[in-house]
């Protein structure tokens, strides 16, 4: 029994990458990061920034402030409970649900609509700057990635649906 090869799914030429490297279309992705990529680098920067303050506030100027010496053993239970108390409606009553639960596992191919940013945004600096997470990866490509889609979305004028089933429409459900 002799086994059927398929043929080759093209038969042009391979394309050199200095090529691609030099087309006109590689160029204008190269610019379109850059116009992108500086003005939302800014905003994580000035996230981490965020983050970073409220951290130093929630676990150093505010135990001081309300006359420790040092903060207590305990002192870092207040601000894990304050970040539920926070995260918690924001989880509920927000759009987007305050980004991917990290129990899900990471889930590439989609991106958040831009009515969902601002509750990632408020979940993730309650989150980081109150200590409940430990690192800002996740929020900040969320966020990274879902500003440059809507920025992509509102240069075009159009509309842009997310491109991940787990934001696709059901048949007969409501519109994200």
């Amino acid at each position: 029994m002799t086994a059927e090869v398929a043929p080759p799914a093209s038969t042009d030429a391979p394309v050199a990458p200095m090529d691609v490297l030099r087309s006109r279309r590689y160029l204008g992705l190269l610019g379109l990061a850059a116009v992108l990529g500086v003005p939302i680098s800014a905003l994580a920067y000035g996230f981490l920034l965020l983050t970073a303050a409220l951290q130093t506030w929630a676990f150093t100027s505010a135990p001081l402030a309300l006359g420790y010496a040092t903060p207590p053993l305990w002192w870092p239970l207040i601000p894990l409970g304050v970040a539920g108390l926070l995260v918690a409606p924001v989880i509920r009553y927000l759009p987007g649900h305050g980004g991917e639960s990290p129990a899900d596992g990471f889930h590439a191919g989609g991106f958040p609509a831009g009515r969902e940013l601002g509750g990632i945004a408020a979940a993730a600096l309650a989150s980081i700057g109150l200590g409940v997470v430990v690192g800002p990866e996740a929020p900040l490509i969320a966020l990274g990635g879902g500003l440059a889609v809507l920025a992509v979305r509102l240069a075009r004028g159009g509309t842009c649906r997310p491109a991940s089933p787990r934001w696709s429409r059901r048949p007969g459900a409501s519109p994200p």
